[in-house]
């Protein structure tokens, strides 16, 4: 299922289209664990898939430094992605930890749209928050290192579209209210979704991607298609 070359790991589709969805996981599954189900999802929206590895993950060699997380995921996007999709053509989503890295890459690129499912607004509010005096040992650790905060306020023009379970003790919903107060100087917009029944580890992550995909798509998916589905995930929908 994986693909490789000398220095990448990811798992894509069949290239059918000229748009794309670039997935970047959480840490709790690697590539593999999402893409079945992704993968029949973009392909009813009519966009081809593609879902990189993390070094660390499923057999890729350890990271040597933080900063090389992002780098390697940078160099990845521009082999694997730009090179074959316009930006424009291009959706990223990303859940948890993948959230920094789609925040990251926003920096550098315009495109047509970025989702955040559970994010946390930086690494160091969220140790912080689970360890109130981890601040004192914090300081050895870089505040620019996934830092959605300081991506998303040096981002060019994106849209973001932002999930996450009111019932989410590991990453407090306020997070995301953190991050959807974010303008850039008007660069930016951004639009929260609080799901009052779900936590971190239950998140409808197919339905959040669905439901954002629906909004300004061209192909006839109806409402009442998907009213049940979101109903029992925990969307109020009316």
């Amino acid at each position: 299922m994986y693909k490789f070359d000398e220095t990448f790991k990811w798992i894509e589709s069949q290239r059918q289209y000229d748009r794309v969805i670039v997935y970047y996981h959480g840490t709790g599954h690697c590539a593999d664990k999402k893409y079945a189900m992704l993968k029949q999802l973009a392909q009813t929206f009519q966009y081809d898939l593609i879902i990189p590895e993390y070094k660390g993950f499923a057999e890729v060699e350890q990271i040597q430094k933080w900063e090389d997380f992002f780098t390697y995921q940078k160099e990845f996007f521009q082999k694997h992605v730009e090179a074959t999709y316009k930006t424009e053509n291009t959706i990223i989503v990303g859940h948890s930890l993948g959230t920094s890295v789609a925040t990251f890459l926003s920096q550098f690129y315009s495109f047509q749209k970025i989702i955040l499912i559970s994010p946390f607004s930086s690494i160091h509010d969220l140790i912080e928050y689970h360890l109130p005096l981890s601040s004192l040992y914090l300081w050895q650790w870089p505040r620019h290192l996934y830092n959605s905060v300081e991506h998303m306020n040096h981002a060019r023009f994106n849209t973001y579209e932002i999930y996450h379970g009111l019932n989410d003790h590991l990453v407090p919903w306020t997070h995301s209210w953190i991050l959807n107060q974010i303008s850039n100087q008007g660069k930016i917009q951004t639009h929260l979704n609080i799901l009052p029944f779900h936590g971190h580890k239950k998140m409808p992550i197919y339905q959040c991607i669905q439901l954002s995909l629906m909004k300004g798509n061209n192909k006839k998916i109806t409402k009442k298609r998907l009213v049940g589905e979101f109903r029992s995930s925990g969307f109020d929908i009316p």
